[in-house]
């Protein structure tokens, strides 16, 4: 358990070298606004920590309603068979080597409700359901020979809470946490699935940046 913290302290950490929350609301007058968010985090499947990238797109109403399409994927990973989600049968210790490339990836709706506390301070309250694929290509070693597709489907249920701080006009930090509720008619597929989820982002207002540039153009 000390182990899983420590991972998770060190990815917080590291997220936002790659993890970017880019939201779009280029006119806050209108009651409704066009919003693009990239949507990465962290989560287990089974017993190992991975990035889960996504992005968000939808209309925001009133600046506190958020609602629209989400897809999140992990990118395809090698590795041996026995590392894998424990959701997948593991070959017999006399079979021939083989390794797998993982696949995982859902698609869904969202809804998120935000709330100032301050100028700086904002609460996220995002909610998404959906469902996707997770599973495996198949290769015998060392020939690389594709071998099978073994795959599950499942639903989910993903609500979560996020607070953000802007630190300055164009660009914030947010971080938070979430849970994964996986539905799927495979018992075990369900029980590792259903983990909770770990959110950090740098978040960019482009919309402040267009407003910026075009305000510069214009003087």
């Amino acid at each position: 358990m000390q182990r899983y913290i420590v991972i998770i302290v060190g990815v917080w950490l590291w997220a936002s070298a790659f993890s970017a929350n880019a939201q779009d609301t280029l006119n806050p007058k209108r009651k409704l606004n066009f919003v693009f968010k990239l949507d990465n985090r962290f989560s287990f499947v089974g017993d190992q920590l991975l990035a889960i990238y996504g992005f968000r797109t939808g209309i925001k109403l009133h600046q506190q309603h958020e609602l629209g399409i989400a897809f999140n994927w992990i990118a395809s990973r090698n590795t041996t068979e026995v590392e894998l989600p424990v959701f997948f049968e593991v070959a017999p210790a006399d079979s021939p080597a083989r390794e797998g490339t993982f696949f995982y990836r859902y698609a869904g709706v969202f809804y998120e409700y935000n709330f100032s506390l301050s100028p700086r301070w904002q609460v996220n309250i995002p909610i998404q359901l959906g469902g996707g694929r997770a599973g495996l290509n198949i290769y015998q070693m060392p020939q690389g020979t594709w071998v099978e597709r073994r795959q599950a489907r499942f639903a989910l249920l993903e609500p979560a809470y996020m607070v953000s701080y802007r630190f300055m006009r164009y660009a914030g930090i947010g971080s938070g946490w979430g849970y994964r509720f996986a539905f799927s008619p495979q018992k075990i597929v369900k029980e590792n699935l259903t983990r909770p989820v770990f959110i950090v982002k740098l978040r960019l207002y482009l919309g402040e940046i267009y407003r910026g540039l075009r305000g510069k153009s214009d003087s």
